[in-house]
């Protein structure tokens, strides 16, 4: 008996030991060895043929989850596939609870089930591939409906698409979902609705949000920040700076946060305390350069620039302009101010007028301001799945120049876009329309057609499937929305006919989807114009290589020509165009313009 205790005791002894060296199939590894040791066991399950396939969909999701942790994307998502396509041989049988018995063979609960595509979801998130893990989670919101983090995870997935009403809707869903499961509230959820009110204007809404989750977690300075940044927006920078002090004060590791300082700076600014402002600009600026988020890193050199302009300052200015400018080049505050400071740099060298004589004629009536126009141009040439094309980025800055030239005040190039960078262009832009009377988008590049309706392909598109179409590249209707802002004339115009390499590669999976040759007609609102370099169903030539196309060497030429109405402008692009190219190509508007007439150049 005594030494059947001793055994006992050694044996018992040598339990944690033991458990520490077991080794699990589980996404739950952060160092790479642990990785490794966990993939192999995956591996093990996987090829033990004696497995039900309960645990093989696991084995797989959890391995496609380690691939994730290593960033191998491709292996990740084969694996999510290969736990799917079983998912698909199982009946979904209803969660018995934890500890409960598990599901018969041949079946899986719902909960499980919902969590592969949930994790495959996910996936897509990490590659910035938005629109296909919205569809993941609602396939994993159709198995498990009042899932609250799903609903809530597709909400981001809203958002970075700029979908906000719809990521207004599911927070608001999955906020009813926890409250009436009585669960505690989860403050975050009301945190991210807010932000979503605040960017969608609603700042009442977005101050009630921001108050709950303070209600419920009194030091959450992003909280506090997002109301203090909500007060701003109003125009109260009293109250927004006495949330942004508190925020930025809570906790040490965030006194220097270059988000916060970038946001008390602006209200002080707002306050008209601009060297406080420039203080704050100049913390953000120093504790920035870390930073993953661009956009962020140029809006604080610009808010600095701002500042300086308004101090007159314009060498500093435009210092902080050309700053932002070399982090993102399509910037559009940053465009506008450097255009600004630029101008008030080359009237500052010029002598000051005298004082004129009492008897002196009168000087003349000064006229209004001139009309604004704004123009966005694109070149995509660097094409990653199909061969490049040569002229769009030069067809694009040689038509900038020419627009410039022709009293467009704001000009913005952008060249080489992929599609979260082309949706953001055009979403800028909208703002800067809104306050024009002109407003024209160009892009050149490729464009396809496809069941009728037309779309713009960012230079990352791989387009393998027609189904993909409308997931990677970006469809016309968002190119006419971005202009529908301006007063007067809606310009745009499409060199992005050309013969289409995506199209001979593309697999097929509706029979009866056509996929046109250029692209098709359109019916524009009134008061706006589209212009095609090749009619509906022709393509367009990229030109010579070392020089520009044919419709580009042609607009350029008759946009410059003074008193040249624009629809006659059109008219005789086409005749050169049809000229230069032995009739291949001809160039075509759509659209109507209402009754006055509109010159690029009047004199």
């Amino acid at each position: 008996m005594r030494w059947f205790l001793i055994a006992m005791l050694v044996s018992l002894a040598a339990l944690p030991a033991q458990a520490q060296q077991k080794q699990y199939c589980t996404p739950e590894a952060y160092l790479p060895e642990q990785i490794e040791k966990s993939m192999k066991v995956c591996d093990a399950i996987i090829a033990d043929q004696r497995q039900p396939a309960g645990e093989k969909i696991q084995a797989y999701q959890n391995r496609g989850d380690l691939y994730l942790r290593k960033g191998d994307y491709s292996s990740s998502l084969q694996n999510f596939n290969q736990a799917i396509a079983l998912v698909g041989t199982q009946k979904i049988v209803p969660y018995r609870g934890f500890g409960g018995p598990s599901p018969p063979p041949g079946s899986i609960d719902n909960i499980k089930a919902a969590g592969v595509y949930n994790s495959r979801a996910w996936l897509f998130v990490n590659r910035k591939e938005h629109s296909r893990a919205i569809e993941d989670y609602t396939k994993s919101l159709q198995i498990f409906p009042r899932s609250s983090d799903t609903i809530a995870a597709r909400a981001e997935s809203y958002r970075a698409l700029g979908q906000f009403d719809r990521a207004i809707a599911d927070l608001s869903q999955a906020i009813e979902i926890v409250a009436s499961n009585k669960f505690n509230p989860i403050d975050w959820h009301f945190r991210k609705r807010g932000e979503l009110y605040r960017i969608t204007g609603d700042h009442d809404g977005a101050i009630r949000d921001f108050d709950k989750v303070l209600e419920l977690a009194p030091k959450d300075y992003e909280a506090l920040a997002g109301r203090g940044v909500t007060f701003l927006a109003k125009g109260d920078a009293d109250r927004a700076l006495r949330d942004l002090d508190q925020a930025i004060a809570m906790h040490d590791f965030n006194a220097s946060n270059p988000r916060y300082r970038h946001d008390r700076g602006s209200a002080y600014r707002k306050k008209g305390d601009l060297d406080r402002a420039i203080g704050e600009f100049d913390k953000a600026v120093e504790h920035g350069f870390g930073l993953t988020d661009a956009a962020l890193r140029a809006d604080i050199f610009v808010s600095r620039g701002e500042t300086y302009g308004e101090k007159g300052e314009w060498l500093k200015a435009l210092e902080d302009y050309q700053s932002a400018l070399g982090i993102v080049s399509y910037h559009s505050r940053a465009v506008a101010g450097r255009d600004a400071a630029r101008l008030a740099l080359s009237r500052s060298t010029q002598p000051v007028a005298t004082i004129a004589p009492a008897n002196a004629s009168p000087a003349p009536v000064v006229a209004g301001p001139p009309e604004r126009r704004v123009a966005l141009v694109i070149g995509n040439s660097a094409y990653q799945g199909v061969p490049a094309l040569p002229n769009p980025k030069r067809d694009a800055d040689t038509l900038a120049r020419a627009l410039r030239s022709a009293s467009f005040q704001f000009v913005q190039v952008a060249t080489d876009l992929p599609r979260d960078k082309l949706a953001q262009a055009l979403q800028s832009f909208a703002a800067e329309a809104d306050n024009a009377d002109w407003a024209m988008v160009y892009f050149a590049g490729h464009g396809i057609e496809i069941g009728g309706v037309n779309y713009l392909i960012p230079v990352d598109a791989k387009l393998k499937v027609d189904r993909d179409v409308p997931l990677e590249a970006v469809a016309l209707e968002q190119v006419l929305t971005s202009v529908t802002g301006a007063k007067k004339l809606r310009l745009v115009v499409l060199d992005a006919c050309r013969d289409n390499p995506f199209v001979a590669k593309m697999a097929r999976t509706v029979a009866g989807r056509s996929i046109g040759r250029g692209l098709a007609s359109i019916e524009p609102e009134g008061g706006t114009l589209v212009a095609f370099a090749a009619k509906h169903g022709q393509t367009a030539l990229d030109g010579q290589s070392g020089s520009n196309s044919p419709f580009v060497t042609a607009f350029v030429k008759h946009l410059q020509s003074p008193g040249l109405e624009i629809s006659k402008m059109f008219r005789l692009v086409r005749d050169d165009v049809l000229a230069a190219t032995g009739k291949q190509q001809e160039p075509f508007t759509y659209g109507s313009l209402p009754g006055q007439d509109f010159f690029f150049r009047l004199q």
